[in-house]
């Protein structure tokens, strides 16, 4: 399978994504960067969320750590969406792609350009859970906490899903921990997808619109109230 990760080259998520991969013996790996970097708000987000724990991989850059990578290769285009990023993910063949970090709403055209696909990990159950909040939703209503493999359409995590994986909240000792866990988790957790999906153990399955919720970006106040009391919040709120 050789997979495309969609991704900016200041993402600090991306090492990772490339450092598991490889570990599981996914060598035949692309890199296309958009030039658009990842925002200091987006980063900031990050680092408030994990107490800075992903600033770096192990001090290495992720231009740096690719070249260990026997067939890896970085590829820049101006944008993920644009018509020179379509042309370039045709030329090089690519089964699948995998949102690494892509700092753009993507578009039908680079959507459908592979065979299978832009494959994302989404830190929610879905389809219960879509949103920039779905952890702290999902604490803050004593849920399951969990990260969804699924398709991207142009819609917001509510592509296909093939894969989810729950985890246990009680586990971990603060916030900060737990977030940390799901990001490691992830990058686990998406070569164990991919290869699933190649020997056809996870198959894409459309999301119940009838059960979505899309949640808004939840207000500091319960924020501060969900690293306060974790992890459990007491009145959990209603659903509406």
């Amino acid at each position: 399978m050789k997979i495309g990760l969609l991704s900016t080259l200041n993402h600090p998520m991306l090492p990772h994504y490339l450092k598991s991969l490889h570990s599981e013996g996914f060598t035949e790996i692309t890199v296309i960067c958009d030039l658009k970097a990842l925002s200091n708000k987006d980063l900031n987000i990050i680092d408030e969320r994990t107490s800075g724990r992903f600033k770096n991989i192990e001090g290495e850059h992720a231009f740096t750590y690719s070249s260990s990578l026997t067939n890896s290769a970085f590829y820049f285009v101006r944008n993920h969406n644009s018509s020179e990023s379509i042309e370039l993910i045709n030329k090089l063949q690519l089964d699948c792609l995998v949102n690494a970090g892509t700092p753009r709403k993507l578009g039908k055209p680079i959507l459908e350009a592979t065979s299978i696909g832009v494959i994302n990990i989404h830190p929610g159950r879905l389809p219960k859970y879509r949103g920039c909040s779905s952890v702290e939703w999902s604490i803050y209503n004593n849920d399951d906490i969990a990260n969804t493999v699924h398709l991207m359409n142009e819609e917001y995590d509510a592509g296909p899903v093939l894969t989810i994986e729950t985890y246990d909240k009680h586990l971990f000792s603060c916030y900060q921990d737990l977030r940390c866990h799901l990001y490691q988790s992830a990058f686990d957790l998406l070569p164990k997808a991919l290869k699933g999906l190649n020997t056809g153990k996870y198959k894409f399955t459309e999301q119940n619109e009838n059960k979505a919720i899309s949640w808004q970006p939840i207000g500091d106040d319960k924020l501060d109230g969900i690293k306060a009391n974790f992890p459990l919040i007491k009145d959990p709120l209603e659903c509406s």
